[in-house]
């Protein structure tokens, strides 16, 4: 691991975050704050180096009839200069850890089809390619999706040394 990983906290989102989360996401800070309320049981992370929010999740568990629930990554984002460093390795984890304390026994997350850097990232995770979401305008892929069948404490954890 090196010192730009080391340097990387993921934790529980906090009200006090809305800001940098708005930041991030181009969302209202009113946004963030209602949902870092977490009435609707979101589970909201962020990845701090440095002492400054540099990227965050976004996750809930989905019902399932009649199987344990799936967990779905709403969205994963990390500042573009923090690229390369581990960070979402580190932020996919702890997410998917989360996810699995909630019970889900399988995870699944969408991706635009033109953000190859990132469909690579998932796919080097292990990710299975599924299902596109075509443009009704054109029937273009606009959304590919990706899909862990099984998740395990520790699964993506990134490799120790």
């Amino acid at each position: 691991m090196t010192a730009a990983t080391t340097a990387v906290h993921i934790r529980p989102a906090r009200p006090a975050d809305a800001a940098a989360l708005s930041y991030l996401s181009h969302q209202a800070e009113s946004e963030w704050g209602d949902l870092l309320a977490f009435a609707d049981g979101s589970i909201v992370l962020v990845a701090e180096r440095q002492g400054e929010v540099v990227g965050y999740s976004l996750s809930r568990a989905r019902s399932c009839s009649g199987t344990a629930p799936e967990g779905e990554i709403v969205a994963l984002y990390l500042d573009p200069p923090q690229h390369g460093r581990g960070i979402g390795r580190h932020l996919f984890a702890a997410t998917a850890d989360a996810l699995w304390q909630r019970g889900c026994a399988s995870l699944m997350l969408w991706v635009r089809t033109e953000n190859r850097p990132a469909r690579a990232f998932f796919v080097h995770l292990g990710g299975d390619e599924g299902d596109e979401q075509l443009s009704e305008a054109d029937g273009t892929a606009m959304e590919t999706s990706y899909y862990w069948s099984h998740l395990a404490p520790g699964q993506f954890a990134p490799p120790a040394g």
